[in-house]
């Protein structure tokens, strides 16, 4: 079976509307294990606290998107296995440590990174890590 690390970017839109939704959901029906660093429920519930501060959401609704990621995700990897990687990758591409968790996960499970994260895409259009990273509009079926 096939992995994909998924981010908070591409998580926010399997419960919330909003760009990428229907391309975020078709992962979910795709036959693919979905790992992602245990950072990955911090960011979700960052950006959960947004959409309810934002009246996009209301609170219970995000109390329960949280509990649901337990079901959602294959597996998550404790971020203490990834810090090395993680700062050396952050250190390479010039970048912030917390999206490159995701990335270092991605190269140590030999898996595909999927984001919205354009910036990051951007950073890493001329490295090696290319290869593993893919925007969610852009992900093959």
């Amino acid at each position: 079976m096939t992995a994909l690390v998924v981010d908070a970017s591409v998580a926010a839109r399997w419960f919330v509307e909003g760009e990428h939704a229907e391309a975020a959901l078709a992962i979910l029906d795709a036959e693919a294990d979905l790992i992602a660093p245990d950072l990955l429920v911090a960011e979700l519930g960052n950006t959960l606290v947004k959409y309810v501060a934002a009246g996009a959401l209301d609170a219970s609704r995000a109390a329960s998107v949280l509990v649901a990621m337990r079901t959602v995700m294959t597996r998550f990897v404790p971020m203490s296995e990834l810090h090395d990687d993680a700062l050396a990758l952050a250190l390479e591409i010039g970048h912030p440590i917390y999206d490159c968790y995701y990335l270092a996960l991605a190269r140590r499970e030999r898996a595909l990174f999927v984001t919205a994260d354009r910036r990051l895409l951007r950073k890493l259009a001329d490295t090696p890590h290319a290869a593993l990273s893919v925007h969610i509009a852009e992900r093959p079926a």
